[in-house]
């Protein structure tokens, strides 16, 4: 009798087990697989690229798509069955604030692919290319009719143009380096690495609805309504976007910066525009952040 009454408490014991397992292991979060979940959503700078046929720049100024790429990666669950790899179409969204990289790929026939250094491992997911298109295929449209990038392989030479909202050719020219043209609510603002550092970054921004051009920006560049900052070696200047006039300039930090060609490693608005967070290394070899007021407009 005790042997009989052990022996179905250890058949229970272990469909009780087996079936936590299959509840637990049978959906997998796309913030977890994609890394998102080490992103800090609240810092001032998140880039975000989604390559497809072209490619894609969002940041934190475009609050809508952000909002929305969020909630679509904490609300997706995917089907643990893993599978092989597709032959089809792809998203690829890559995201990065700064310190933090994420990325995965979604597929024209409802695969995941997570994406390591190592290795790619594909997962299910019934209904994710659509309910993904649909969500921000807008905004893919409405960024191409402003700006769009190409390669040529042959040449390896990039070319970009941007239009406003006439259609009207604003710039368009050829570089060897890829340029970074992001679209957030009616500017482009466009970067290009020309070298190694932020020092040999050049920028310039266009709105699209009044057709204006600005001047280049040299360094890393951020921007909040009108006005840009830009990093110096050892000093932070704030400009009028559009005129170029120079409105201030930071360069009293609360620690010595350190005698380097790059004192200054970024400078960005804080997400109300009210604030430049700058991030300098000191002659310690520390990175400090110092806070400076913004003479927002």
């Amino acid at each position: 009798m005790k042997k009989t009454l052990c022996l179905i408490l250890a058949n229970l014991l272990v469909l009780t087990l087996c079936g936590c397992g299959n509840n637990s292991d049978s959906q997998l979060s796309l913030k977890t697989i994609s890394g998102s979940d080490k992103i800090n959503f609240d810092n001032p700078h998140i880039e975000i690229s989604v390559y497809s046929d072209e490619a894609y720049y969002f940041s934190n100024r475009n609050e809508d798509f952000l909002e929305k790429l969020i909630y679509f990666i904490e609300n997706t669950n995917l089907d643990s069955q893993q599978v092989e790899a597709p032959k089809c179409d792809d998203f690829y969204i890559s995201i990065y604030d700064d310190e933090n990289h994420a990325s995965f790929s979604i597929y024209e026939n409802d695969i995941v692919e997570k994406v390591t250094a190592s290795e790619s491992v594909y997962y299910l997911c019934d209904g994710i290319y659509n309910s993904f298109k649909e969500t921000f295929l807008p905004f893919f449209d409405e960024y191409n009719k402003y700006c769009r990038s190409a390669t040529t392989p042959i040449r390896r030479v990039n070319e970009y143009v941007v239009f406003d909202k006439e259609n009207n050719l604003l710039e368009s020219d050829c570089t060897s380096e890829t340029p970074h043209l992001f679209y957030n609510s009616g500017i482009v603002h466009l970067w290009i690495q020309n070298g190694t550092g932020i020092l040999t970054r050049n920028a310039k921004f266009f709105d699209v609805e009044k057709g204006l051009t600005s001047p280049d920006y040299y360094g890393q560049t951020d921007y909040f309504g009108n006005i840009v900052c830009s990093t110096g070696s050892s000093v932070v200047t704030v400009y009028d976007m559009f005129s170029g006039e120079e409105i201030c300039r930071f360069d009293e930090f609360d620690e010595p910066p350190a005698d380097f060609i790059e004192n200054i490693s970024s400078a960005y608005f804080t997400n109300d525009g009210s604030q430049i967070i700058v991030e300098y290394r000191t002659a310690d070899g520390e990175t400090k952040t110092q806070l400076f007021d913004s003479p927002k407009k």
